[in-house]
């Protein structure tokens, strides 16, 4: 009997171990959450689409009525303050430049959780923010994810807006094989995915992210303040982690539909790869989507890693600027 009754309050002792440490590693996310918010605050504004609603940061103006306006696209475990060192604020100089939070990640609504890992989806929830920004002919530039978006977009069906051209930054834009990393494929399961991202992500994740964006940018160095400059913290809330494991899980599969109709675009393509790219390889991607749309046309930045567009931006800038004014 005493055995027995010691075995309980050891029993009992363990339960209250791990309620603690569990209880303890919400509320640690919780105020990491709160902290991250504090210090990157809504940049821009929200835009009405369709039911939900849009953050989108704006830059420059029109120099002439005719001139395009450039819609800046994320990839995974970003937003638009992504583009906010380099990319927006040089293009910036010579047109009207949008940069957007895809649904569910920065200050954006998800719409709905059912549709919005489809990049369809995700395309036409951005169109309807243009049509209500009453913006014209826009040009997509995607950064790998966004590469998905900026061709559906090219082949969306709008009612008031069409989509003038693309531009790829390292896009994804065809299906693959094998899975994820293990905390993205956890993440994005039912019940313990959530218990996970509202745990472990934002305390740990934080630990190791340094690693994770070394891996992104190798062989190329990572610039000074990153972390700081690209609000890279908000990826880290629960809900924003949450969407984007499933955005990332679910992306290959969409791919393999959306991948078989690429020929039917007419629109000009530019796709910019980068040799070194171990995260969305060329031979799957660029090489593939260069021969399927028409008046496509491709670059190879030798050397560089999946982020061209901050460590090498005259090369991605130049070659933008380039393409728009042939149009």
């Amino acid at each position: 009997m005493l055995h027995n009754a010691y075995m309980k309050r050891i029993f009992k002792r363990i339960l209250v171990v791990i309620l603690i440490y569990n209880l303890a590693l919400f509320i640690a996310t919780f105020v990491l959450t709160v902290q991250a918010e504090a210090k990157h605050p809504m940049q821009g504004k929200r835009v009405s689409a369709g039911k939900h609603f849009l953050h989108v940061i704006e830059a420059g103006t029109k120099k002439s009525p005719n001139d395009p306006t450039l819609v800046l696209l994320h990839g995974a475990s970003t937003s638009a303050m992504d583009f906010s060192t380099q990319l927006q604020p040089r293009l910036a100089q010579r047109w009207r430049v949008l940069a957007f939070d895809r649904p569910g990640h920065g200050y954006s609504d998800r719409g709905s959780e059912e549709l919005a890992t489809d990049p369809a989806y995700q395309a036409n929830m951005i169109l309807d923010a243009l049509q209500a920004m009453d913006v014209q002919n826009p040009i997509f530039i995607g950064h790998s994810w966004a590469g998905s978006v900026v061709m559906a977009a090219l082949m969306a069906k709008h009612p008031q807006i069409n989509v003038a051209a693309g531009v790829l930054i390292s896009g994804a834009t065809h299906p693959w094989d094998g899975d994820g990393a293990w905390h993205v494929e956890l993440s994005a399961k039912p019940i313990i995915g959530d218990i996970f991202v509202w745990q472990y992500v934002s305390p740990i994740g934080r630990l190791s992210l340094q690693d994770a964006i070394d891996g992104v940018f190798s062989p190329e160095a990572v610039p000074d303040n990153y972390v700081d400059d690209t609000a890279l913290n908000l990826s880290l809330r629960p809900a924003t982690y949450k969407h984007n494991a499933l955005d990332l899980t679910a992306l290959s599969a969409h791919l393999h539909v959306q991948s078989k109709l690429y020929s039917r675009i007419t629109q000009p393509l530019l796709s910019l790869a980068s040799s070194e790219d171990h995260v969305v390889g060329p031979w799957n991607h660029h090489e593939r989507i260069i021969t399927q749309v028409k008046d496509a046309q491709g670059i190879v930045i030798q050397g560089a890693g999946h982020a061209p567009h901050h460590t090498q931006p005259e090369v991605v800038i130049n070659a933008i600027e380039t393409f728009v004014q042939s149009l």
